[in-house]
């Protein structure tokens, strides 16, 4: 088939570069997916306050669908987001640096007298044979996140639970029964433990 002539960009293209639309008298949008792109860019840009409320709005409303919809986005961009990231990082290690720090730090606050390190220092080192077995990244995470946007959990063994990567960055901040009688302890936080309580920390 011959090329088309794009009507935004005025430049003659193949079919492939165009939407197949019986619509059309050619079979075919007037513009390019190049052009479309663009326009769609230019009208979120205008318009990306109201449909930043409308998606939060919807993520409310469908919570198991939000999440199906982010792994599908992830999965197709899993190699494209990881080099993303891996750039970002070499090129933001001061960043990265105070990140981890700040994590260590909430760790420390959100630490109960009554953790059992042992156990915890486990299941990082469960987490750690799992992802050396399956050769998929492997998580420990916060059943409740210890920096939630509304809530707060302990960093204790009963709080932790192994996850494959790409199944923690797609988890919702939720409130999580289990840990509630964690909040009922009197004396609830210790100081600090001693360095090497807290390998697990770094595996």
């Amino acid at each position: 088939m011959n090329d088309i002539l794009c009507k935004k960009c005025e430049l003659s293209l193949p079919p492939s570069e165009f939407k197949a639309d019986p619509r059309y008298k050619r079979g075919f949008t007037s513009w390019c997916h190049d052009c479309h792109r663009e326009r769609n860019r230019e009208w979120y840009r205008d318009n990306r306050k109201q449909q930043n409320k409308k998606a939060v709005e919807w993520r409310k409303a469908n919570p198991e669908k939000a999440k199906e919809v982010w792994q599908a986005f992830h999965n197709r961009n899993k190699e494209k987001r990881a080099a993303q990231h891996a750039d970002w990082a070499s090129r933001n290690k001061d960043k990265r640096r105070d990140t981890s720090a700040k994590r260590k730090a909430a760790k420390l606050r959100a630490t109960p007298k009554w953790v059992n390190w042992k156990k915890v220092r486990a299941i990082y080192t469960q987490a750690k044979r799992l992802q050396e077995f399956t050769g998929f990244p492997m998580h420990v995470d916060h059943i409740v996140p210890l920096q939630g946007e509304n809530v707060c959990g302990l960093h204790w063994e009963g709080n932790l639970q192994i996850l494959p990567a790409s199944e923690n960055i797609s988890k919702f901040n939720k409130w999580d029964e289990r840990v509630q009688k964690a909040y009922d302890q009197p004396d609830l936080f210790v100081a600090p433990p001693m360095p090497a309580t807290q390998e697990g920390f770094d595996l």
